[in-house]
């Protein structure tokens, strides 16, 4: 479509039917997205103060194989924030973020 409009237009129409259309859009996924994701809200908190990226580290990992259970530090500014746990070392990281967004006071 955006082809087409270009085709029998020019690019000024283009930008002024994409532009809105994006601007609108990208505001949605930034908020479903920091709504989904603890880690991405809590860096964008810690950098938003001046504060270096959290760095997630592995603390443990227990169980047999088919079913590990992990552990996973927050740091930030060398500090261990919290710990989370998960069947895998991502849910883990989720885990911690959140627990350091509520110690932080941000627990929306």
């Amino acid at each position: 479509m955006i082809a087409g409009i270009y085709l029998e237009s020019d690019l000024e129409t283009v930008r002024n039917f994409v532009i809105p259309m994006m601007e609108k859009q990208s505001a949605v996924v930034v908020s479903e997205h920091s709504e989904e994701d603890p880690k991405s809200r809590l860096q964008e908190l810690i950098q938003a103060e001046g504060i270096v990226t959290p760095v997630y580290q592995l603390v443990s990992e227990s169980g047999p194989d088919h079913a590990k259970v992990f552990v996973v530090s927050v740091i930030i500014n060398e500090v261990e924030y919290a710990q989370g746990k998960g069947r895998n070392k991502q849910t883990a990281e989720k885990e911690a973020a959140e627990q350091a967004l509520r110690k932080l006071g941000q627990n929306e």
